[in-house]
C-alpha cells in the first residue's frame, strides 16, 4: 500500500537513528540525539494538534560504540528493534 493512501489519523511516524559514540560517554550521545530531534518533534506536534490528528511518533536511537558495542542499558535496543518488526532471533 502506498503510504500516502493511509489516512492521516492512522499514520505512525518512527524516527530511527543509529548513532556512533565514544565508548566512555554513551549517555551524553543519547541526550544529544534526543535534543537533535526536538525541533522536528515540536513542529510535528504543533501541526498534528492544529489538524486534530492522533498519529503517534517515536524516536528509536541505537548507540553503537567504536568497537561495535550496542549499549542496551542506555537505548533499550531490543524493544525499539522489536517494535520495528525485526525478528527476535535477529535482535539477539
Amino acid at each position: 500500500m502506498d503510504p500516502k493512501q493511509i489516512p492521516p489519523k492512522d499514520r505512525d511516524i518512527h524516527l530511527v537513528e543509529f548513532k556512533f559514540c565514544p565508548n566512555i560517554s554513551p549517555q551524553q550521545t543519547l541526550v544529544k540525539a534526543h535534543n537533535q530531534h526536538q525541533p522536528l518533534s515540536s513542529v510535528y506536534e504543533q501541526g498534528a494538534s492544529e489538524a486534530s490528528l492522533e498519529t503517534t511518533k517515536s524516536l528509536h536511537v541505537t548507540l553503537l560504540g567504536v568497537g561495535g558495542t550496542i549499549y542496551n542499558q542506555y537505548t533499550i535496543t531490543i524493544t525499539p528493534l522489536l517494535d520495528l518488526g525485526v525478528p527476535t532471533h535477529k535482535v539477539h
